[in-house]
């Protein structure tokens, strides 16, 4: 959760600034600072907004922002491989560099890709939303769901990398000018797919805590409000002090998601072996 509130916070920041309507938050600041509060009145209007999508307890009720969050990724993908092609020499990097693939920092960067690459903690939630929860039907999802995910990671990557090189950013849109309305929209198109990502995140993280904590208690609306409005205001309070996603992403990959995809993925498939 916090990694998502994060991306929507500096996504959101990293805009304005360029337009210099408003100045975000230092990193790590322990002070909200006057300049801040336009930040944070967004970011808090997002929160608000989304919140209905934050109590539902039924997953499949996500479909439809999980649609608009993909509609919005194919713009994202269009936008960078379009404007790529075009993009003025001055933004763009030294071409030597474009095989030079181990430098300082790469394996940070591994964990910020596994990260980028865990959805285990949502595979079984998912199965179940199926009308006919079958291994076939599932075997399917998963097939194109994430021949999708690759086709989408490459063309931005590969596109984004080969034109950038060494100046290539975290967040490839924040590479483009600030003028450029293509990749504006594709801007606001990646605000409004992490927000569309938020509400699923908070129904895995939810769920854990209710299955950690109250396993076997009946069902409190109470108790469901107040564990949701923890999860996403306490990340968003966290989010806003900081905008250096790099920590977040690589302590992320570095523990969770490195357990969930390689050492617990295999040890499961290792059991079903014996």
């Amino acid at each position: 959760m916090t990694y998502v509130e994060v991306k929507v916070s500096c996504t959101l920041a990293s805009v304005a600034d360029k337009q210099e309507s408003f100045k975000t938050l230092p990193a790590f600041s322990p002070l909200i600072s006057v300049e801040a509060l336009p930040t944070i009145a967004l970011v808090a209007l997002l929160a608000a907004f989304a919140l209905t999508f934050f109590l539902t307890t039924d997953i499949v009720k996500l479909s439809k922002s999980s649609s608009f969050a993909l509609i919005s990724m194919g713009v994202i993908v269009f936008s960078v491989v379009f404007r790529s092609v075009g993009v003025d020499r001055s933004l763009r990097g030294d071409p030597t560099h474009a095989f030079s693939v181990v430098r300082p920092g790469v394996f940070e960067a591994i964990g910020v890709i596994s990260f980028a690459f865990v959805c285990h903690h949502n595979t079984m939630f998912i199965y179940q939303s199926i009308d006919v929860p079958t291994l076939d039907r599932f075997n399917q999802v998963t097939h194109a769901s994430t021949s999708m995910s690759l086709i989408c990671c490459l063309l931005l990557s590969i596109t984004g990398y080969l034109v950038f090189t060494d100046k290539t950013e975290g967040n490839i849109l924040n590479n483009f000018a600030a003028d450029d309305w293509v990749i504006n929209i594709a801007r606001f198109c990646f605000g409004a797919n992490m927000s569309t990502t938020i509400p699923l995140e908070n129904y895995v993280c939810r769920e854990v805590i209710e299955d950690a904590f109250y396993k076997g208690r009946p069902f409190s609306q109470t108790r469901h409000v107040a564990v949701t409005s923890g999860i996403v205001f306490g990340a968003m309070l966290i989010s806003l002090m900081t905008c250096d996603l790099g920590v977040v992403l690589e302590i992320a990959g570095g523990l969770s998601a490195t357990a969930l995809a390689f050492i617990v993925s295999a040890e499961n498939r290792a059991e079903d072996k014996l």
